[in-house]
């Protein structure tokens, strides 16, 4: 291999690993963004209700919209209905 080959191969390489690290950095841009555009559509609608806990939460569900979907409104009311007694004896 003379030195010309090795200079094409490892020119090659670094172009190619310069777009790999391009595409990378437009991928975490992308997913950085939408988190925050997520919490400053959470934070304004909900600003002085919620702790930390709860607004994390909130992000999650936000900008998880696929998990939410998995989710049935009537068996998470059931549950929470069956998980503790709520009347009192009087």
């Amino acid at each position: 291999m003379d030195g010309r080959d090795w200079k094409n191969k490892n020119l090659s390489f670094d172009i190619q690993i310069g777009f790999s690290c391009a595409f990378l950095h437009s991928v975490f841009t992308a997913t950085s963004e939408r988190a925050f555009s997520a919490m400053k559509n959470v934070k304004t609608q909900l600003r002085n209700k919620m702790c930390n806990d709860y607004l994390t939460n909130s992000l999650v569900l936000c900008t998880e919209s696929e998990i939410e979907d998995e989710f049935n409104t009537d068996s998470l009311i059931n549950d929470f209905r069956d998980s503790k007694e709520r009347r009192l004896l009087l």
